[in-house]
Order: C-alpha cells, then sequence, then structure tokens
C-alpha cells in the first residue's frame, strides 16, 4: 500500500491524475497562521474570500509502507 510521505494517509492512483490523497485531493491545504494572513491581508488590502483563508500545505507523494 502507498501512503503519504508528508501526512502517512493511505493514497490511491487515480488515472489521468496520479496520487491522490482518499479525499481525491492531490494537495491538503491548512489554514493560514495568523502571521500569514496578516500579511496576505496587507497585500491584498481587503478582506480575504473563503478560499483564500487556505494554503496548500503538501501535495500527495507516495512512499511504501
Amino acid at each position: 500500500m502507498k501512503v503519504c510521505h508528508w501526512c502517512k494517509e493511505p493514497l490511491i492512483f487515480k488515472r489521468g491524475v496520479g496520487w491522490v490523497h482518499q479525499d481525491g485531493s492531490v494537495y491538503k491545504q491548512r489554514p493560514r497562521t495568523p502571521e500569514e494572513l496578516e500579511k496576505f491581508l496587507k497585500r491584498r488590502g481587503r478582506p480575504p474570500k473563503k478560499n483564500e483563508l487556505l494554503v496548500d500545505d503538501h501535495c500527495a507523494l507516495p512512499v511504501e509502507e
């Protein structure tokens, strides 16, 4: 079985996409830290949209378990 090098979750192979996490995503996301959000807001000058509150944490990287 292949697992993700970063989060150790099981991976599946999706034809045409490659290795993905169980939820079907290549990338796992996490909420921005308060510091990251502050920097982001200073650059944008406007409130963030919902999807902008997340940042890519890692992509699926298969390793043998």
